[in-house]
């Protein structure tokens, strides 16, 4: 009976594990949010320096996307 035991996991590892990604994915959340707040200001005041900040911008945020979907 000690044998089985000892190969069952932990439930606090199983639980840290869990909380880990929630906690990844609320930060990549987050992230996610500051950035399509940060295009929403560069698009409201739009002009002609601010195009290539736009676009950067908008890299971010399907990398980030991107990355969320690959985890």
């Amino acid at each position: 009976m000690e044998s089985l035991q000892s190969n069952l996991p932990h439930p606090q590892i199983i639980s840290d594990t869990g909380e880990s990604r929630f906690n990844q994915l609320e930060r990549t959340l987050e992230q996610f949010q500051e950035n399509a707040r940060h295009l929403g200001v560069i698009a409201t005041d739009f002009g002609a320096r601010s195009q290539e900040p736009f676009n950067q911008k908008i890299h971010t945020l399907v990398s980030g996307l991107q990355v969320c979907l690959l985890r």
